[in-house]
């Protein structure tokens, strides 16, 4: 049993998986058009966590609001659910997706353990499971960049205190963009001693 993980982001195309070989690897949605490779290597989880998917939009939606390069059909393969089950990889989701390997996350005994504060993207959903799961004593953050866009940056606060709340439940948590992170807020004021030890 593995007891390291690595969240991975898409801020890093170099990232070479050889390096990662004894991790868990945790990625995102749309991780196929980042790394392609990775379908083959098969990531452990897949947290597709949003409240729409692919299928939620009619056309026009997903023309008028998606971004361009999300949810691309990978050839050969087929489209993102086809992709989804080629990896091999477990889908992490908040509600019943219908894929073969599935894991619904009890969200009403999150935000009792958490709160609400404590979720502010999907690497919070990362952060959350791998505390309650209490297999993974290593947490590496690669190729999450939250200086590439407003809506990134506003995410800092929450990440700080997803990497706070692992360290209090005794994980080492590796984040390179970590101090630079702590420059760019106010020092958190949270206490969170006790709350997931």
């Amino acid at each position: 049993m593995k007891t390291k993980v690595l969240f991975l982001g898409f801020g890093d195309p170099s990232t070479c998986f050889d390096e990662y070989k004894d991790h868990a690897i945790w990625t995102m949605n749309d991780f196929y058009v980042f790394f392609p490779e990775l379908v083959q290597l098969g990531p452990d989880r897949v947290f597709q966590i949003h409240k729409k998917t692919r299928d939620d939009y009619t056309e026009a939606e997903f023309a008028k609001d998606c971004h361009n390069g999300r949810w691309l059909i990978m050839p050969g393969i087929g489209n993102w659910r086809a992709v989804y089950e080629k990896s091999g990889a477990q889908i992490v989701t908040r509600r019943r997706l219908g894929f073969t390997n599935e894991l619904i996350l009890p969200m009403d005994e999150y935000i009792k353990t958490f709160g609400e504060r404590f979720f502010c993207a999907t690497f919070s959903y990362m952060f959350a499971l791998s505390i309650q799961e209490a297999q993974f004593k290593e947490i590496t953050l690669k190729g999450l960049r939250l200086d590439w866009s407003l809506e990134y940056a506003l995410q800092m606060p929450g990440m700080l205190r997803n990497i706070d709340a692992a360290r209090q439940a005794g994980i080492t948590v590796n984040a390179p963009n970590e101090p630079l992170w702590r420059e760019q807020i106010k020092p958190m004021t949270e206490d969170w001693k006790g709350i997931y030890g």
